[in-house]
């Protein structure tokens, strides 16, 4: 069915007539092209649930805290000049480079990879912004909860970039058949933006508490759409992971023939 979708698609584009006739035959094209994309979202929705929202929940809780943290910084050292603050804000992105850093190296491992990073990374930050809205008004009673406020939030930067903001990017290039997957992989990351978008707005109107538990209710909303609907795609090259897919989803039925049963995420197994 794919491959019979793809050829009739490749026919009309190769056809290049002039008059009424190329009109026409333009208009079937991107009926086809359209056809090609519904019918593909209607078998891979599973998946675009997981790239777009995953993406969104990342961007809310990463570009949500990063814009106002000048405000948290301001916060755990109120007298401190600009140019202190922004010894802090390097200090803090230097610890989040160290977790891209970390990414990097183990999100090619087996036993660790794509999904397990992404879904590990969404749980940490779930945690620790839970426990900065819980705790808050003990860590900001005294100098001591100042302290260990600040090493909760830097760790949150580091499982940030050593999960969801290195694979969101990532997985959305994968796990769509070529003929659709800059299409998705597109609709996923504007998704993600649209996520940046509303934190920026809603954090500028709610407390600081306020804002880590928004932060931790995405970061658990990022680790379930991830159990659920992204399968993992580590250690397969883009070569094998179109061969599979061709493979396990002639009919687009089922995932029941795949050499790989990581391919194939919870829902789809069920």
């Amino acid at each position: 069915v794919w491959q019979k979708e793809r050829e009739d698609f490749e026919q009309l584009d190769k056809v290049t007539p002039t008059g009424t006739l190329a009109a026409h035959n333009h208009a079937a094209a991107k009926r086809a092209k359209r056809g090609l994309i519904l019918n593909a979202a209607k078998h891979f929705w599973p998946r675009l649930i997981a790239t777009s929202l995953a993406w969104v929940a990342n961007d809310f809780a990463f570009y949500g805290n990063k814009l106002f943290q000048s405000t948290f910084i301001a916060l755990l050292y109120p007298g401190a000049t600009q140019y202190v603050q922004m010894q802090w804000t390097v200090l803090n992105n230097a610890i989040a480079l160290t977790g891209y850093w970390a990414a990097a190296a183990l999100v090619d491992r087996p036993w660790w990879g794509r999904q397990r990073m992404q879904t590990s990374g969404f749980v940490m930050m779930f945690i620790l912004f839970l426990i900065c809205g819980v705790a808050y008004p003990t860590l900001t009673a005294s100098a001591t909860g100042l302290h260990a406020f600040q090493a909760l939030y830097f760790l949150s930067s580091f499982f940030n970039q050593f999960g969801p903001n290195c694979t969101t990017w990532l997985v959305a290039a994968e796990v769509y058949p070529t003929d659709v997957r800059a299409t998705f992989q597109g609709f996923s990351a504007a998704m993600g933006k649209v996520g940046a978008i509303i934190s920026d707005v809603v954090f500028g109107y709610v407390t600081q508490r306020v804002s880590f538990y928004l932060s931790a209710a995405f970061g658990i909303v990022g680790a379930i759409v991830t159990i659920i609907f992204l399968p993992d795609t580590t250690g397969m090259s883009l070569d094998e992971l179109v061969s599979t897919l061709r493979y396990t989803k002639v009919s687009f039925e089922t995932c029941t023939g795949s050499t790989t049963p990581s391919w194939c995420c919870l829902e789809e197994e069920l």
